[in-house]
């Protein structure tokens, strides 16, 4: 049996989903699309009062999952990728943790992509072996867990939300006919 470069697998998962399924697919994405909430009771970022910051429904688990926008699916994976970079290749003592919260396509795009390159880059660096290692507590129950699997976790996560996002665009430009 041949030998396996698992990190070289890992980084080709997650830059394959990247660069052939979803970038294309958000090139050119507008605002309105970005915001668009097709049904009522959506969790999607909101302009700021008074013209404050713009804010975003919170992060959290709930049962059934709430329906969520473009906008908060690029934040999410944006918050995703920074977060576990920052825990486990940067500094949480010295770095910003919360990705920045965008009413702009065109910056969410521009947030997610800095975030996604960090993240793939502190994959690119990192030694080999440090796959095998665990997590640490920053990932809570799983804190025993290798880090290759938190890698198979972010890449499900990435590939999940990156194909939501595609299927909202295509949802948007066929919502004239949706009953």
């Amino acid at each position: 049996m041949p030998d396996v470069d698992w990190k070289s697998s890992l980084i080709s998962q997650m830059s394959f989903a990247w660069e052939y399924m979803f970038a294309p697919r958000m090139a050119g994405l507008t605002d309105e699309e970005y915001l668009w909430a097709p049904v009522a009771d959506v969790w999607t970022v909101h302009p700021g009062e008074n013209g404050n910051s713009p804010t975003i429904n919170p992060q959290m688990h709930a049962d059934p999952a709430p329906f969520t926008t473009i906008a908060w699916r690029m934040h999410h994976m944006t918050d995703f990728f920074t977060k576990r970079r920052v825990n486990h290749f940067g500094d949480p003592a010295a770095e910003e943790m919360d990705a920045p919260v965008t009413l702009s396509a065109a910056e969410g795009m521009a947030n997610l992509t800095h975030a996604y390159e960090r993240w793939k880059n502190a994959l690119d660096t990192m030694p080999t072996d440090h796959l095998y290692a665990p997590c640490g507590p920053s990932e809570h129950h799983f804190s025993e867990y290798p880090i290759a699997d938190l890698i198979l976790h972010i890449n499900r996560e990435f590939i999940h939300h990156a194909a939501e996002c595609a299927l909202l665009r295509d949802l948007y430009r066929q919502k004239d006919t949706l009953g």
